[in-house]
């Protein structure tokens, strides 16, 4: 999924999660585990340094992600859960991503050896 998602155009990818949208509510537990982990990996790639496409068609299908993975975070399947929980925590990678002057909110040190993150 990772390398169809670096290397596919943004327009497959909503094709694909228009087609997936159906199985959620299907009673078989693979199928929903499949499809929530599809939607983890999406939000991973949903920024504008992955998708050559405007910001505004961006959010809009982040937000629809977003919507499906809150959903499944009730799943009565544990892996669905975990998986939820997955694409919601790649949400910090988009949003790390999508800032240009991260130096403005994220400190960097290395001191004795160790790395240290502070938010400014």
């Amino acid at each position: 999924m990772f390398i169809y998602c670096k290397h596919s155009e943004h327009s497959k990818h909503v094709a694909m999660f228009n087609f997936l949208q159906g199985f959620l509510d299907r009673p078989w537990k693979g199928q929903r585990v499949v499809v929530v982990a599809c939607y983890a990996e999406f939000v991973k790639f949903a920024s504008v340094i992955y998708c050559k496409v405007p910001e505004s068609d961006i959010i809009e299908w982040r937000n629809k992600l977003i919507i499906e993975l809150t959903k499944t975070i009730t799943d009565s399947e544990e892996l669905a859960r975990k998986q939820s929980i997955r694409g919601l925590a790649n949400l910090c990678k988009v949003y790390l991503d999508c800032t240009e002057n991260i130096e403005e909110y994220l400190k960097i040190t290395n001191e004795t050896g160790k790395y240290y993150f502070y938010f400014i």
